[in-house]
């Protein structure tokens, strides 16, 4: 396992703007760079990254600020990203501007674009919402965009849903309402 203990040690392993790293890596200090990283064969573990590409099979990391992030397993606090690609994610808080993901698991999502294949969340706030199935606590989005069912254990609200299957429920609220907002 790769150990960076300074953002120095860091620096000096940059080569054309990447920081290509083959195995596991864990950084035991805060990483800021202006680089892409690139982890085969591996994971990454850190506490605090600040980076503009990050390649990665998986990474457990306590605060991310990425331009850039395709993942396959992603387990994070707080998570800011442009553009984010994942299998699957575990995070506390997430501020996305696009997100793709397989499964999503979180507290907080905070985004633009969310194109999911299962959310299941506390609360959701974001403009355009795509998934196949939703369960979350509070909904609130511009548009919504479902396969078959979408259940928020308080309330919905958004300025229109559409169910993309023939056979589907409406949005179901169980202590809430559905509000449709202009």
């Amino acid at each position: 396992m790769k150990i960076y203990k300074t953002q120095e040690e860091v620096t000096a392993d940059i080569k054309d703007g990447v920081l290509a790293i083959d195995g596991d890596v864990r950084f035991e200090c805060n990483i800021s760079i202006i680089a892409s990283i690139v982890v085969t064969d591996g994971g990454l573990n850190c506490w605090d990254l600040n980076c503009l590409g990050l390649i990665c099979w998986n990474l457990k990391c306590r605060d991310l600020k990425c331009l850039n992030l395709n993942c396959f397993d992603l387990t994070c606090r707080d998570l800011t990203c442009w553009d984010l690609n994942c299998r699957d994610l575990t995070c506390w808080d997430l501020n996305c501007r696009d997100l793709k993901c397989l499964n999503l698991n979180c507290k907080n999502i905070n985004c633009r674009n969310i194109n999911c294949e299962n959310i299941n969340c506390e609360d959701i706030n974001c403009w355009d919402l795509n998934c196949r199935d939703l369960i979350c606590w509070n909904l609130k989005c511009r548009d919504l965009s479902y396969f078959a069912l979408c259940l928020a254990y308080q309330s919905i609200t958004c300025t229109s849903y559409k169910a993309r299957r023939k056979v589907h429920q409406e949005p179901i609220c169980l202590d809430g309402e559905l509000t449709i907002s202009k």
